[in-house]
């Protein structure tokens, strides 16, 4: 009932809690609320709505409703879209921990609907990068991860073997300058030689922007550096600026690596 409530537009517990008591018969039926000795159907006591969302704590509490939004997913034995997840960390703008700062948490969101079915929170002396093996590990359990691409920025990119490793999940890692050598091998690769796979060209804010993409299967000595990697690409976004008194040009180039899930371009 408290999803409910949620969906139709509570944003507080007692907004949550108020709805929940004044909801009509049909819906307590529809789900599948209990009967009192009379027979007839009971929405929660006021009282109960609070601890549901206290007793599991924090952690408890974001563990049981990823394992509701989550969505099981198997290894596909042929071509097909493979399902994906985010991991990134954010903070919670509007929120205040008990310790007066403002939480941080790592969070898993599925790229189809961006539903969160994982989150952990960064404590104040450590940062996302060692929470990459919790989140997913936790995850696992109630979304098997097996046949998943997990997606996240460049300072999770140290961590990615981890991934293919124990959840058996892939990945699609940005290689940057904090990991130097890989990036210096990456970027030494010779991509003229290597064919446009893709681009798109798209105009908006006052930009004209448009990205290629450049796809190669890793070289031996690029594996090496970089446990389980398959393919590795560039993706280079020149964009300029449309304006009657200025012209400013920009590119923003990306190099990533995959694991052993195929691009197709």
């Amino acid at each position: 009932m408290c999803t409910a409530a949620v969906l139709c537009g509570c944003a507080s517990l007692d907004d949550v809690t108020a709805w929940i008591g004044g909801a009509g018969p049909r819906v307590p039926a529809a789900l599948g609320c209990r009967r009192d000795a009379a027979g007839v159907l009971t929405p929660p006591h006021p009282e109960t709505v609070p601890r549901v969302f206290t007793d599991p704590g924090a952690q408890g509490l974001a563990d049981h409703a990823g394992a509701f939004l989550g969505h099981p997913g198997l290894p596909l034995d042929g071509p097909g879209w493979l399902p994906g997840t985010a991991v990134d960390g954010k903070a919670v703008r509007g929120a205040v921990g008990a310790d007066g700062m403002i939480p941080y948490p790592l969070a898993a969101a599925t790229h189809t609907d961006s539903a969160v079915t994982a989150e952990r929170l960064i404590g104040p002396k450590t940062n996302e990068v060692p929470e990459l093996a919790p989140l997913p590990r936790e995850l696992n359990h109630h979304v098997p991860l097996s046949g998943h691409v997990i997606t996240a920025d460049a300072g999770h990119t140290v961590r990615a073997r981890f991934l293919r490793e124990e959840p058996g999940a892939h990945f699609v890692m940005t290689v940057k300058t904090n990991t130097p050598t890989l990036f210096a091998a990456l970027d030494a690769l010779d991509w003229t030689a290597v064919p446009i796979g893709h681009q798109v060209t798209e105009t908006g804010h006052g930009r004209s922007e448009r990205r290629t993409i450049q796809v190669i299967d890793a070289p031996d000595h690029i594996a090496s550096l970089f446990p389980h990697v398959s393919q590795v690409f560039l993706v280079e976004r020149p964009n300029r600026v449309i304006s009657p008194v200025v012209r400013r040009f920009s590119v923003g180039v990306v190099l990533v690596a995959g694991s052993r899930c195929r691009l197709s371009t």
